[in-house]
Parts: structure tokens; sequence; C-alpha cells
């Protein structure tokens, strides 16, 4: 799906506006991977969204610190900076021509260890990317996020950071601080196994649902199905029923006719005359083509029964 119909499918979660990261490609160019940068309206953040019926978990997007890249200092970009561009190495003015590389040692001018400014492990870099990681946790602006970081180390000012950074860079406590980050490091290892297998039985109680739903499905299909075949049968006991109720309708309805007819006759008398009739009854179709031939043909008379003889009474 592209950025606008994830926007459109997530307004209603108050999702204000939708970014594919990219990565480089060995071609030069850049391709969109699966990971999106979303901004919600307001400091709640869901803990998952839905593309249909998917269920996607979100986790907070902390951006890298803030770094010019003209003074290489940081909380403010290129196009504000009003300072001299100065070499992204050893941190003198720019003395090399674009597309070559500095041969000088590298020096931070930050915190003023031997790397370049640009380095992760730089200590004001890590020192910008927490205060970053609570500006985005407790929605606060980038100065508020300043204060309570300095509030919360007793440190006051930005050169105060810079001064116990280096310090901390140059004496023996280097190795405690490198202990201090494995055991960081350790302690995120083991919650990213905890989400992990979170997601795991997120997933397995997922697929069981599935299963449960594929199944009452199953049932229901049955079930409609049973009930079509047991419809149809008795729609068609319905009709046989039907047809019979018609046909005894229509037999009744004879039987009152022929009554009506000779009301004072007895049903034996009434399927004796009606057979005698049937013998009695013909019906003859004369082509006459003159009047002359239709005057020799005599009278038919049809329907009519034969009179009966008269019986002479002798006189005494």
């Amino acid at each position: 799906m592209s950025e606008e119909d994830l926007l459109a499918e997530w307004k209603g979660r108050k999702v204000t506006e939708v970014h594919r990261i990219t990565r480089p490609t060995l071609d030069g160019g850049r391709e969109k991977t699966n990971t999106l940068i979303l901004t919600i309206f307001g400091t709640t953040i869901p803990e998952h969204l839905f593309v249909g019926p998917i269920r996607i978990p979100t986790r907070i997007f902390y951006p890298a610190p803030m770094v010019c890249f003209q003074c290489l200092q940081y909380g403010h970009s290129k196009t504000r900076c009003k300072s001299k561009e100065v070499c992204p190495n050893c941190s003198k003015s720019a003395h090399v021509a674009e597309g070559e590389r500095c041969i000088e040692p590298a020096y931070c001018r930050n915190c003023e260890g031997p790397h370049s400014a640009s380095s992760r492990d730089c200590p004001a870099y890590k020192i910008e990317k927490e205060i970053m990681r609570i500006k985005v946790e407790q929605g606060i602006s980038f100065n508020e996020a300043r204060k309570n970081y300095n509030a919360r180390n007793a440190l006051t000012s930005f050169a105060n950071i810079v001064k116990e950074s280096t310090s901390t860079i140059k004496t023996d406590n280097e190795n405690a601080l490198i202990a201090q980050l494995r055991d960081e490091n350790t302690k995120l290892k083991t919650q990213l196994k905890v989400q992990q297998e979170s997601l795991v039985k997120d997933n397995h109680r997922i697929r069981e649902n599935q299963t449960k739903m594929r199944d009452v499905i199953i049932e229901l299909q049955k079930s409609v199905l049973e009930l079509k075949q047991g419809n149809q049968q008795l729609h068609e006991k319905f009709i046989k029923e039907q047809a019979n109720m018609q046909a005894m309708d229509t037999s009744n309805k004879i039987t009152k006719k022929r009554r009506t007819q000779t009301p004072n006759t007895s049903p034996e008398r009434v399927e004796a005359a009606d057979e005698q009739n049937d013998m009695s009854s013909t019906e003859i179709l004369l082509d006459i083509s003159d009047e002359e031939t239709a005057k020799t043909i005599p009278a038919v008379e049809t329907n009519k029964r034969s009179p009966r003889p008269v019986r002479k009474k002798k006189l005494k």
C-alpha cells in the first residue's frame, strides 16, 4: 500500500503523516523499506495499528541528534548556521578540496577527543541522543529536555557536560564507562528478548483464534446447508399437497355442478343419465355448397333422448 492509502486507513487513529524509510542500493539509488515513520497527533502513542485484519505493533521513533554539517556542532542545521565551515575530520578550517580526504589526525571539537565529530562513540553525541530520547518520551521541546537532563545529572551548561565527558575519557574511569555501556546493552537485549517472546505468544494466540473461527465457520456452513435441504423438502411437499388440494377442489366442483343440474335425481341415476347422453350425443360436420343440397338434408337433432312408445289401453 502507498503512504496515501495508509494515511487514509489510519486517519481515525490520529495519524497525521506517513513517511517510508528508504535505504541506499548498490547502483547508487534508494529503495523503499517496510519501515514507516508515523506522526501522531497528541502524546498518546498506540501500541499497535491494523492494516485490514493484520495487527502491526508500533514502537517509539527516536530521531538522530541534529548536527550542523558546516560547524559540526549540535542543536541547529547548516541552513541556519552563521559560523565558518570546518573540516569534519580534524575540526580545523576547511582546508581540503571537495572530493578529497583529510590526512590530519582526527579531532572532535565537541568533546576534544581523538575522533571525528561525526563519530557515534563521541560522548557529546551520546548526551545529545539521550536528550532527544527525553524530548520524545516526555513530549516536550528540545530546550526543556536539555534542562531536564542537566538537572538529573547535576549539570548546568553544555560546557560542563563537555568537560565532564572529556575528563572521563582522559582518566582511568574509561573502563567503568565501558562496563556501564555493556550493562545497558545487556538490559536492552533482555528487554528485546522479552518483547520477542511476547510477540511470539501473541502470534500463537492469534493463530489459535483463527483455527477456532475456521471450525465455527465450517459448522455454520454445514447447518446452513442442512437448513436449505430441509427447506427444499418442505417446499416440494407443500407443492404436492397444494396440487392434491386443487385436484380435490376441481372434483368437488364438478360433482356439485352435476347435482345442481338434476336436483331430483339420485346419484345412481345421474351417472346413468350421463352415460346415456354421451352415447346419444353426436357431433356432425357438413359442407353445404348450395341451397338445394341444404334443403334435401334432413335436420338432425342431437343430445335428445328417443321417445318412449305409448301403450294403448284396451277398452272393455
